[in-house]
């Protein structure tokens, strides 16, 4: 199979952007993520995937809880600090405002909404690890806006038709 070319393929499927954080030891970790998706309604689950070399893993395998922040359309330098891999956690959280979730997970600041979980079930698939998370809260209220969107290699915005 043709990497580029399944990459390609790939890209025409619309997604929205999030940030997958967590907190361990007093310390913010979080990265941008595009898979992401619901998986069940009773219970209320979620699943988001991580890359294998990512010390997310590590840190998720600790903690056993994360949040989703899913991000606005004005949030792309938002998306891209969360996405750069020369800028370390510490400093991606001092730079970004956030407040702590009630499982004690940052939430990025005027995010469309979020949601909070902890650690069901953690399987290597490939080249990554799929994360599924039990839901626990969810935000209450509604920021108005529309969704961030990644679509064939770059950001997009949602235009209702």
């Amino acid at each position: 199979m043709d990497k580029k070319l399944f990459r390609n393929t790939m890209g025409r499927f619309a997604t929205g952007i999030t940030i997958v954080s967590t907190q361990v030891n007093g310390r913010s970790y979080g990265f941008t993520a595009n898979s992401f998706a619901s998986v069940s309604l009773e219970p209320p689950m979620i699943l988001c995937c991580i890359q294998n070399e990512s010390s997310f893993i590590d840190h998720l395998k600790t903690t056993k809880k994360f949040a989703i922040s899913i991000l606005n359309d004005e949030q792309i330098d938002t998306s891209n600090l969360f996405a750069n891999p020369c800028i370390d956690s510490i400093e991606r959280f001092s730079i970004q405002e956030h407040e702590m979730s009630p499982l004690g997970n940052p939430i990025i600041f005027n995010s469309l909404t979020w949601i909070d979980c902890q650690l069901s079930e953690l399987y290597k698939v490939g080249d990554h690890h799929v994360c599924i998370g039990t839901v626990h809260h969810m935000s209450t209220k509604a920021i108005n806006g529309n969704p961030l969107l990644y679509y064939s290699g770059g950001y997009r915005k949602l235009h209702r038709v």
